[in-house]
């Protein structure tokens, strides 16, 4: 993978990462698709790659006692103090691009991934990803990968109006990072579903939803996620190239921070953004 994440590691990006969670768990309506969660043993072995925070882990473990969950992240950054982790979930460092440790191949019933589109820069880096994986799961089990078609993103209105100056800044900002990350945001589910096909991956499926259909909870929630991936962003930008052009407009740092407060402003004012959410599942050969 080129690039391992383009966001902070800070408690900010942490409260962002946790509103994510509850945005896709509640928008999607399950952690494991059910028709995975259905072959699932009592005592199944479940493995959550570029776990962040560990939460997707922790969510399944406390519903299933009995399930054993690890969580795998480049980094350890965001990973919860060990002391509140359930008994039964383990969090450990690995990178994605590379093999994993002996213990770990073909003992896993379910390898679940979401939103890793910034850190795939081609097909072949899908490709890469989705094989690597696959040698964590037992002969039968399931891949399961979550990612969004933010190149999709539209604006849309609680009630009569038309789109302020925040909102355009926001969907601009996310064409311009699709426009400077090359294809990465482009075509993804596509390029995912070619990636199960390459790996020999069988019985693939593609679940879709709209990241508002749960009404306010979705538009907020949603909105509010991606104004601060945006935010995210934009601040490593300048970052790695001093105080160099702002992702969202021309101009300088300055303009940057007054478009993201007009887009929290007209947030709260009944403005919301939607986006194609998808769940891929698929199974190894037995």
């Amino acid at each position: 993978m080129a690039q391992a994440y383009l966001l902070n590691r800070d408690a900010k990006e942490t409260e962002r990462l946790g509103g994510q969670h509850e945005l896709w768990t509640k928008s999607l309506g399950y952690l494991i698709h059910p028709r995975v969660e259905a072959t699932l043993a009592k005592e199944a072995v479940i493995v959550d790659a570029a776990t962040g925070t560990g939460a997707w882990a922790q969510a399944n473990a406390k519903l299933h006692p009995t399930w054993h969950c690890t969580g795998v992240d480049i980094s350890s950054a965001q990973f919860p103090i060990a002391s509140t982790l359930c008994p039964n979930v383990i969090l450990q460092v690995h990178d994605l691009s590379q093999p994993f440790d002996t213990d770990m191949l073909n003992q896993a019933d379910v390898v679940h991934v979401r939103l890793l589109l910034l850190a795939m820069e081609d097909q072949g880096a899908w490709n890469n990803a989705v094989a690597n994986l696959c040698t964590l799961l037992k002969p039968g089990a399931w891949l399961q990968w979550e990612e969004g078609s933010f190149d999709e993103m539209k604006s849309a209105f609680r009630h009569a109006g038309t789109p302020g100056k925040g909102t355009g800044a926001l969907l601009r900002g996310f064409k311009r990072l699709a426009d400077i990350s090359g294809e990465r945001l482009r075509h993804v589910p596509q390029k995912l579903f070619r990636a199960f096909e390459a790996a020999g991956l069988q019985d693939l499926d593609v679940d879709t939803v709209a990241s508002d259909r749960l009404s306010e909870f979705g538009r907020e929630v949603g909105t509010r996620v991606e104004i601060g991936a945006l935010e995210g962003v934009m601040k490593q930008q300048r970052e790695a190239m001093g105080q160099g052009q702002p992702l969202a407009i021309e101009g300088g740092p300055e303009d940057d921070e007054r478009l993201l407060e007009a887009m929290r402003m007209e947030m709260n004012d009944g403005t919301y953004v939607v986006f194609p959410m998808h769940c891929i599942t698929g199974r190894k050969p037995s």
